[in-house]
């Protein structure tokens, strides 16, 4: 009865490993193209609502609309490239990933 306990006991066991392992994997291990690709979406996202912020905060300071949108514009090109390239130098930093079981 014992052995038959410790047979499922390790299968189960072997089961969740699997998973754990798959789920890990799934997160870890992004291809380069589909990290490059979601670094790239989720750069555009954010800076989108950044230049939204950045245009309201200029024209409430200048009280223009027109320089509001060419100060919103032309700060959040320049930090949308930055972000970029910051966003694909931590893929390339292992500190603080596990890598997988």
């Amino acid at each position: 009865m014992e052995s038959k306990y410790n047979q499922i006991r390790l299968f189960m066991r072997g089961t969740d490993d699997d998973i754990e392992h798959t789920m890990l994997s799934n997160i870890v291990s992004r291809s380069a193209l589909q990290a490059q690709k979601r670094a790239i979406a989720k750069t555009l996202c954010y800076r989108l609502f950044m230049i939204l912020i950045t245009i309201t905060v200029a024209w409430l300071i200048v009280g223009d609309v027109g320089d509001a949108v060419n100060i919103g514009l032309a700060t959040n090109i320049l930090k949308t490239g930055t972000y970029y390239l910051y966003e694909r130098l931590w893929d390339h930093i292992t500190w603080g990933v596990s890598a997988p079981a």
